[in-house]
C-alpha cells in the first residue's frame, strides 16, 4: 500500500511540474510573440554629438494586435547596450553620454522578445581639437644636467608656464599618437620623446622639437606644440633679440569659450507605442 502511495505521488508530483512548465512555456511564448518589433524614432539626432553631450533615445514599440494597455505594460521593458562605451555610452533609461571623438553602435533591445530589436550609429566629435596647454614652450636645461632628462609634471618653463599636456577627453593620454618632428625638415627626431600613456616629455638634447598629437579614434582631432630646449644663455640672448614672446600663445580651450587655460509614452495607433525613458 506504502509503495502504491508513494508511486502515485510521484506521479503527480511530475504531472503537476510538467503542467507548471507547460504554463511558464506558454507564458514565455506568449510574451515573446506580443512584442513585433522596435524602431528607434530619433536617431538622426545622434549624428553629430560633441564630446559631453547628452541625448535621449526615442523608440517605438510594435505589439501584437488586440493586447489591452495592461498587457502592454508587463512587456514594455527594453535594454540599452552601447557597443564601445569609451565613445559613448548609454544609462538603463536610454540617456547617451558622448564620450570621445569616434562612431560607435547603441542597440535597443526588447526583454520580453530578444530578437526585437533596432540599432543606430553615434557619430561623436570635439568642438575642441586642442591638446597642448601652450603652441610654445622654452624649457631651459640648467648646465650640466645629463641627458635624457625627464620633465617632470610640476616642472615650468622659463615664463613659469606648466609643462601639463591638457586633453579634452578627462585626461586619459592612451588614446593618442604622438610624434616628435624636426620642426624644418618635419622628419623623425631623437630630440625628445612623448609617453604616450601619461604625456610625460623627456629631452635629449639642447634643441628644437616639435610635437603633433592626434586622437587615435579621430586623426582629425590633433594638436602641435614647439617646444625649445636651451641653456639659460641661449634663452636669455634670444629674448634681449627678441626673437621670442615674452608669453608664449595660449591655445588650450577649458569650454567656457575663452582661451585662458585649463519621456511619457504616446500612443501612435493601437499596436504602437513611442517611449522617451523618463529622467
Amino acid at each position: 500500500m506504502k509503495k502504491f502511495f508513494k508511486k502515485v505521488t510521484t506521479v503527480a508530483l511530475v504531472m503537476a511540474m510538467a503542467f507548471s512548465l507547460g504554463i511558464v512555456k506558454q507564458s514565455e511564448a506568449k510574451s515573446k510573440d506580443s512584442v513585433e518589433k522596435i524602431k528607434i524614432s530619433n536617431s538622426s539626432d545622434f549624428k553629430d554629438l560633441q564630446t559631453g553631450d547628452t541625448e535621449k533615445i526615442k523608440y517605438k514599440i510594435t505589439y501584437a494586435k488586440g493586447l489591452s494597455a495592461k498587457e502592454k505594460s508587463k512587456v514594455s521593458a527594453v535594454k540599452f547596450e552601447s557597443k564601445d562605451k569609451s565613445i559613448a555610452k548609454v544609462n538603463s533609461k536610454g540617456v547617451v553620454t558622448a564620450v570621445a571623438p569616434g562612431k560607435t553602435k547603441i542597440t535597443v533591445t526588447s526583454k520580453a522578445n530578444k530578437d526585437a530589436k533596432a540599432s543606430m550609429t553615434v557619430e561623436v566629435s570635439s568642438d575642441n581639437e586642442m591638446i597642448f596647454k601652450y603652441s610654445n614652450l622654452y624649457y631651459v636645461v640648467p648646465d650640466g644636467t645629463p641627458f635624457p632628462y625627464t620633465i617632470k609634471k610640476d616642472d615650468k618653463d622659463a615664463f613659469g608656464h606648466e609643462f601639463d599636456i591638457k586633453t579634452n577627453f578627462g585626461g586619459k593620454m592612451s588614446g593618442f599618437n604622438f610624434a616628435v618632428l624636426d620642426p624644418e625638415t618635419e622628419i623623425i627626431t631623437s630630440v625628445a620623446t612623448v609617453d604616450a600613456s601619461t604625456g610625460t616629455i623627456t629631452v635629449n638634447k639642447y634643441d628644437v622639437a616639435f610635437i603633433e598629437a592626434s586622437y587615435k579614434k579621430d586623426e582629425d582631432v590633433g594638436d602641435s606644440m614647439t617646444l625649445y630646449i636651451l641653456t639659460q644663455a641661449q634663452f636669455d640672448a634670444l629674448k634681449e633679440a627678441g626673437e621670442i614672446d615674452d608669453e608664449p600663445e595660449n591655445t588650450f580651450d577649458d569650454g567656457d569659450g575663452d582661451e585662458d587655460g585649463p519621456g511619457g509614452d504616446e500612443d501612435t495607433d493601437e499596436s504602437e507605442d513611442e517611449f522617451t525613458p523618463d529622467d
